[in-house]
């Protein structure tokens, strides 16, 4: 078993990957809103999904974003569609996330 601390599992399309929430990357590259793809290899190109700052959760309002397994799957379909090449190691690729779209009934 390939595990890595503080990510789950997601098979998408038959391919797996490990997906994390953002905040705890120690190099900087994630953003708190945010969360990152990585294929399960860990080998190669890393996929980044940024929220907008309004997704942060409003204490005051009791509202919290969520980012769900099916959340994380339709990410992975867009940016693969959109050039993100996991099985090659590289630069990260970024793809920018929009709240009406993850408050829709098919997020992402």
């Amino acid at each position: 078993m390939n595990s890595r601390k503080g990510f789950r599992t997601i098979t998408v399309d038959g391919r797996r990957f490990h997906w994390r929430v953002g905040g705890n990357d120690t190099s900087g590259d994630v953003p708190m809103l945010a969360f990152m793809v990585t294929p399960f290899d860990g080998l190669s190109g890393t996929l980044i999904v940024e929220f907008p700052e309004v997704w942060a959760p409003n204490r005051c309002k009791g509202s919290a974003g969520v980012v769900l397994p099916s959340h994380v799957a339709r990410a992975v379909r867009t940016a693969l569609v959109e050039g993100w090449r996991p099985e090659v190691h590289g630069d990260n690729f970024r793809l920018d996330a929009h709240q009406e779209e993850y408050n829709a009934p098919n997020p992402l």
